[in-house]
């Protein structure tokens, strides 16, 4: 009976050994599958900022925008975008749809000091 019972225990940690490996397999290609969207993202971001700053450079070069109204163009709309993204206007507390440059409800306008 103990020879069955140790050929049992056996069989038992071989499957566990196995359940064990497969779980590690799968958590290396998942980590792996993670960090190449991390690293295609970083990509993305990168050429976004490149995009963003020759856009900057047109303006300034092309249309004679000062890099001050740029600058100020570029916090107008992060902030718009961040109160879009509450979905609330800060002065009525009636809902800001994203898109908007002013609130419908009582016209409060985000300006760049506004987070």
């Amino acid at each position: 009976m103990d020879m069955l019972h140790s050929i049992w225990n056996l069989s038992d940690q071989r499957d566990l050994n196995r359940k064990q490996d497969r779980q590690i397999a799968a958590t290396d290609s998942s980590l792996q599958g993670a960090q190449q969207r991390i690293r295609d993202l970083q990509f993305r971001v990168g050429n976004l900022a490149a995009t963003c700053q020759a856009l900057c450079n047109l303006l300034v070069e092309k249309l004679g925008v000062s890099p001050e109204e740029v600058q100020g163009a570029i916090e107008q709309t992060l902030s718009l975008s961040a109160v879009s993204a509450s979905g609330t206007c800060p002065s009525c507390n009636h809902p800001f749809d994203q898109g908007r440059t002013a609130c419908l409800y009582c016209g409060f306008k985000p300006s760049p000091d506004v987070p």
